[in-house]
C-alpha cells in the first residue's frame, strides 16, 4: 500500500515538473513589445533590441510584429546592445535573416555596440560589422557621437565589449564633463560600476538574458559574467539610470523559461 503511494506521489510529482517546464517554455517563446516608463531626466523615446543569438532555426517573420509595433510608436532612437549571432559559422542564409530583422526598424538614429559572442571570430565579426552597416546602425567601439533631439543634444557613448573587446573605457568616459547628457550603450550591465563614476545620465544594456532559465518568485537561476551585480531590469542610484533588456535569444541551452523574449521601449521622462 506505502510502495503504491510513493508511486502515485512520484508520477504526479513528474506530470507537475513537465507542467512547469512546458508553460515556462510556452510563455518565453513569443516574441512581443514592452513598453516601459522611466524616471530619468531625458525627453526621450527609446527603442532596444538586444542579444538576438540567430541560429540556423531563427526566423525573421517571428520578430516581425514587434519590429512594426516598435515603428508605430516612433522611438527617437534605436540601440542594439550586442550578440546578433549564435554560431561560429555565419553564412549568407545567417545575414539576410539578421538584415531583415534589424533593416526593418525604422529610425533616423539606430545605435550599436558589439557584445562577447559578436568577437568568437573574425568571420562572425566582419559579419556582424556589415550587418549593423547594411542595416543603418552606427556601431560605436569605445567612441562617441552627438545628435539634437527637438532642439536638444545628446551625447551617445558605445563601449566595446568587456570581456573580449578594448575595456579601457576611461579616456572616452572622461569626455562625459564636455557634455549635458551623457547616454551610455554597454553590452555588459556589470559595467555600470565603472560608468556610474561619470555623468553619465542612463545606460543601456543586455547581456544577461535574465538568467535565461528564471523561476517565478526567485529570478534566474544562473547569471553569467558580467551580469552578476546588476541583474534587475532598471537600477537607479542617484542621477545615473541603468536599463536591462532580457533579450530575444538563447545561449548555451537552447531554452528560455518563464523569461518573454521582448523588444523594449522606453519613454524617458
Amino acid at each position: 500500500m506505502k510502495r503504491s503511494i510513493r508511486m502515485y506521489l512520484l508520477y504526479i510529482s513528474l506530470i507537475a515538473l513537465f507542467t512547469f517546464v512546458i508553460v515556462g517554455m510556452a510563455v518565453s517563446y513569443r516574441i512581443r513589445l514592452v513598453e516601459h516608463d522611466v524616471a530619468a531626466d531625458i525627453p526621450l523615446s527609446i527603442g532596444h533590441l538586444t542579444d538576438i543569438h540567430i541560429k540556423n532555426y531563427t526566423k525573421a517573420e517571428r520578430f516581425a510584429s514587434s519590429i512594426a509595433e516598435l515603428n508605430d510608436l516612433e522611438p527617437d532612437i534605436v540601440v542594439f546592445t550586442g550578440d546578433l549571432f549564435d554560431t561560429d559559422q555565419v553564412d549568407e542564409s545567417h545575414v539576410a535573416v539578421a538584415i531583415e530583422i534589424l533593416g526593418g526598424i525604422e529610425c533616423a538614429h539606430k545605435f550599436a555596440v558589439l557584445g562577447n559572442h559578436d568577437y568568437d571570430t573574425l568571420d562572425k565579426l566582419d559579419y556582424v560589422r556589415q550587418v549593423l552597416d547594411e542595416t543603418g546602425f552606427v556601431l560605436l567601439v569605445n567612441e562617441d557621437i552627438a545628435i539634437t533631439i527637438a532642439d536638444q543634444s545628446y551625447h551617445i557613448i558605445g563601449l566595446d565589449d568587456y570581456r573580449s573587446g578594448d575595456a579601457s573605457y576611461d579616456d572616452i568616459l572622461a569626455t562625459t564633463a564636455e557634455h549635458d547628457t551623457n547616454i551610455v550603450l554597454s553590452h555588459e550591465p556589470d559595467t555600470f560600476e565603472t560608468v556610474r563614476e561619470y555623468a553619465v545620465a542612463l545606460m543601456l544594456s543586455g547581456h544577461s538574458h535574465g538568467g535565461q532559465v528564471r523561476i517565478p518568485a526567485f529570478g534566474g537561476i544562473y547569471n553569467v559574467p558580467g551580469a552578476k551585480v546588476h541583474r534587475a531590469r532598471q537600477t537607479v542610484e542617484q542621477d545615473h539610470v541603468l536599463l536591462v533588456s532580457f533579450g530575444l535569444g538563447e545561449s548555451l541551452i537552447p531554452i528560455r523559461m518563464y523569461n518573454p523574449r521582448q523588444v523594449e521601449f522606453y519613454r524617458c521622462s
